[in-house]
């Protein structure tokens, strides 16, 4: 495919958009839906690029994931090695801990899994998730993984354009519905994170751009001026985006239609006199994977050094600007033109070249080396022993940090359709003098307190029943999608009522 300056111009206006929501710029509490863009994109470049080669009757997987591991491994390898080296001289030892395990999370592409299971929806503190922007990342490497997958086996059986569409909109559908029922079937936060961080919940925004890009002839015959407004109408819809939604709206769930929506008219509009085709923002577009790549590091770096203010976050900004065209200049590019293919002997012009292994065999060791070095870091729970006199100090954080177990994965919150109460049972229960505590994880942190009583509560249970962030006051709600406050209220305090505790203590912030 010829290179497409409205694609090049719409990647810069998704980390603009990314880039002003991060760094708390006025107005643009819905940057987020930069990524939304990214995943159109995305899709819609990785169907042309598999559904030409098997319709020519010439794709191999091996190559399709040895082009994706060149053009995107190199750059995110750098910045990972960078944090974590950076986090060996100036970071103490719980966030490196923590940096170094979200490290190897992200080189195996499965950092949005654990995001999911650990930071929550929209709720992760920066200064210490110095990596929480490599979700999105993981989510588009597990689509390569399984997309040309399910392209090259359903070939045989959905030959043309119809019978392929067919098949996209069919998992576009699924996957839209399966995202809006984890926003919005019921208030959960840990369906409404899944939503978020998910691939089976983010597939239909790639799919979209893939039903664009197997009809490129669907306005053929439309004059410029026609796909011009087309694509104004795009990216309005992108820009109505920002006025219509917030960081406190359920996503994606059909939310993410409008701005998937504007980015799919962007790219059937296909303008050959683009709005996009700009010189800066086809300059931000050629640095626009390496400035994602390295902007949320700075991001966690302010935050943790505590500089935020408003000249602060500018020249935050402008730092990961540099930081992107850097990554571009100097590790992108060389590396893609170190790792591409060599010429074949004997193989003729158009043919292709044979891999250039011992490239890849390098890129391979000096993935392995950065994943077994943030490996042992993690392990060594930061490595304290880089400053000797602090490793008492370290250890005592350490036992306070143990202090707070709450078993969340028994009990706690609610069950997962929010129509039960999941409580902690600590003693043995008696039918009218059991003590019961509600609250939020202000109240969880009594917990170890009452287990350590539990051999002497005999005739008696204490019962927990506890959301986090939920605190006890009838009718409170959090604006944050899914927590469901006044619901577990309202079914805890009828517990409260049900004539089996003599004592009842509410404990919140």
């Amino acid at each position: 495919m010829d290179f497409r300056k409205d694609i090049n111009g719409l990647r810069a206006v998704a980390v603009i958009l990314v880039l002003l929501f991060h760094f708390h710029t006025p107005g643009f509490t819905a940057g987020f839906v930069g990524v939304d863009v990214f995943f159109v994109i995305s899709g819609f470049l990785m169907t042309g690029i598999i559904l030409r080669a098997v319709d020519a009757g010439d794709f191999s997987l091996l190559r399709f994931y040895r082009a994706r591991l060149a053009r995107l491994y190199p750059a995110l390898l750098t910045m990972v090695a960078a944090t974590l080296l950076f986090g060996l001289v100036f970071i103490e030892p719980g966030a490196l801990a923590r940096i170094a395990a979200d490290g190897v999370s992200a080189l195996l592409f499965v950092s949005n899994i654990l995001f999911w299971r650990e930071a929550g929806y929209f709720g992760a503190p920066a200064d210490t998730m110095w990596l929480l922007h490599t979700w999105s990342l993981s989510v588009e490497w597990q689509f390569y993984l399984v997309y040309p997958l399910v392209l090259m086996f359903a070939a045989p059986f959905f030959r043309g354009t119809r019978a392929r569409f067919l098949l996209l909109g069919a998992g576009f559908a699924a996957s839209l519905a399966l995202s809006v029922a984890a926003a919005e079937l019921v208030a959960n936060d840990r369906l409404v994170s899944f939503g978020f961080y998910m691939l089976p919940t983010r597939a239909w925004e790639m799919l979209a751009g893939g039903l664009v890009a197997l009809r490129p002839d669907l306005l053929h015959g439309l004059g410029d001026r026609a796909r011009r407004a087309l694509e104004l109408a795009g990216l309005a819809a992108i820009a109505a985006s920002l006025a219509l939604f917030s960081d406190t709206t359920p996503w994606p769930s059909f939310h993410a239609l409008l701005p998937v929506a504007g980015a799919t008219l962007v790219l059937a509009a296909a303008s050959g006199r683009s709005a996009l085709s700009a010189a800066p923002l086809q300059h931000l577009g050629a640095w626009s994977y390496s400035i994602y790549l390295w902007h949320w590091p700075v991001v966690a770096a302010l935050a943790y050094f505590g500089f935020d203010h408003a000249v602060d976050l500018a020249a935050g900004l402008l730092l990961s600007l540099v930081l992107g065209w850097a990554s571009l200049r100097f590790v992108e590019r060389p590396s893609r033109a170190w790792l591409a293919a060599l010429p074949a002997a004997g193989n003729g012009e158009g043919r292709m070249a044979r891999p250039r292994f011992p490239a890849m065999g390098a890129l391979a060791a000096a993935a392995f080396a950065v994943i077994a070095l943030d490996a042992f870091t993690a392990l060594q729970g930061g490595l304290p022993q880089r400053r000797p006199e602090l490793v008492p100090v370290y250890a005592a954080t350490l036992d306070a940090a143990a202090d707070y177990a709450y078993p969340f994965g028994d009990c706690g919150g609610t069950t997962r359709a929010g129509n039960a109460l999941r409580p902690c049972v600590v003693g043995a229960p008696s039918p009218q003098g059991d003590v019961l505590v509600i609250g939020d994880s202000f109240a969880e942190i009594w917990y170890p307190r009452v287990a350590a009583l539990e051999a002497e509560l005999r005739d008696h249970a204490v019962v927990f029943l506890t959301k986090g962030g939920c605190a006890p006051i009838a009718g409170m709600e959090r604006v944050e999608p899914g927590m469901g406050c006044a619901r577990f209220n309202d079914m805890a305090m009828a517990e409260a009522r049900s004539g089996r505790y003599r004592t009842v203590i509410l404990a919140g912030m």
